[in-house]
């Protein structure tokens, strides 16, 4: 019961914030707008879209098969799936989820999870530079304090005093004392990880690729729209804009990421109508890509399960 009131009301706020954006412009405007569109670049962003996803799932699956081999293909399949829970669940840990499909191909918890943490650790700092040139270079002239940069700095206080708080509490004491073992079970995997040094070193490089590639899918789809967004604002502010994603108040962080970057974009005399222009699109472009590939996966696990059963 607790469960479903949380999803509930998750599902009420959700609602209220897109309810509120989609008021907060003309609805006539909003809708010629997004009808107007340039097809050559919405297609050309899908494309780069598919890209960028491609890199998410080969930065992790390097990382991953420096501590434990595992198959592309494998990875892959639980990758995909793992990123199509991720697009419903909230403050976007369904990517946690990638682990417990893993599973299936003998891959531990405890490796999965490493991997999955170091990855997210380096995109966490990356976001934190990003955030703090933000901060400093692109809003100019404003001086109301911009407390959205403080969101980063914060989760990584409140984490590191969980951490310490973990250190004083028994294994057996239930659930903290579960997390407490499964962590100290991820730190003796890491005492024994060779090659750390090279596989850190290709996930930076990676996640800087993928931001750079992130930025040319926000700057093409504005100029989809007309709109000259200016670099490398459209590489910060999405950036900024997804910390509200990890906060669990919304489904997905669906309404809260487009309300933050509604203001962000407003600073730099971006409308608003524009800015909901470009969010609405890149949903419904990822939630379209997530339906294709999940139907591809699909296809194939099903000719794979009839050749082995004529076999």
């Amino acid at each position: 019961m607790k469960l479903n009131f949380r999803h509930i009301l998750k599902l009420i706020i959700t609602v209220g914030l897109i309810v509120y954006l989609l008021q907060s412009c003309h609805p006539q405007q909003l809708l010629s707008t997004i009808l107007d569109i340039n097809i050559s670049l919405a297609c050309i962003i899908f494309i780069i879209n598919l890209a960028l996803l491609a890199c998410g799932a080969l930065n992790l699956w390097l990382l991953l098969n420096s501590i434990c081999r595992i198959p592309f293909r494998s990875f892959m399949n639980s990758y995909i799936y793992g990123y199509a829970i991720n697009l419903f669940a909230p403050g976007q840990l369904g990517d946690a989820s990638v682990a417990i499909f893993l599973k299936d191909h003998g891959i531990y918890y405890s490796q999965s999870a490493l991997a999955y943490a170091v990855d997210k650790l380096i995109t966490l700092i990356f976001i934190l530079l990003i955030g703090c040139i933000g901060a400093k270079y692109i809003i100019v002239g404003f001086t109301e304090p911009i407390w959205i940069f403080g969101i980063p700095i914060i989760c990584v206080l409140v984490g590191a005093g969980g951490s310490a708080l973990l250190l004083y509490i028994p294994y057996d004491t239930g659930k903290l004392g579960r997390i407490k073992s499964f962590i100290t079970n991820i730190y003796k995997e890491s005492l024994q990880w060779k090659s750390k040094g090279q596989a850190i070193t290709i996930n930076i490089v990676i996640t800087i690729l993928r931001w750079l590639l992130l930025s040319v899918i926000y700057y093409l789809a504005f100029r989809a729209f007309g709109v000259d967004a200016k670099w490398p604002a459209v590489g910060i502010i999405p950036i900024v804009s997804t910390l509200i994603g990890y906060i669990p108040i919304s489904i997905g962080g669906i309404g809260a990421v487009e309300l933050c970057a509604v203001y962000l974009f407003s600073l730099i005399s971006i409308d608003r109508v524009y800015v909901i222009d470009v969010y609405i699109f890149l949903r419904f472009t990822t939630y379209v890509q997530a339906a294709v590939i999940l139907g591809l996966c699909n296809w194939q696990c099903g000719r794979i399960r009839t050749v082995t059963k004529s076999s």
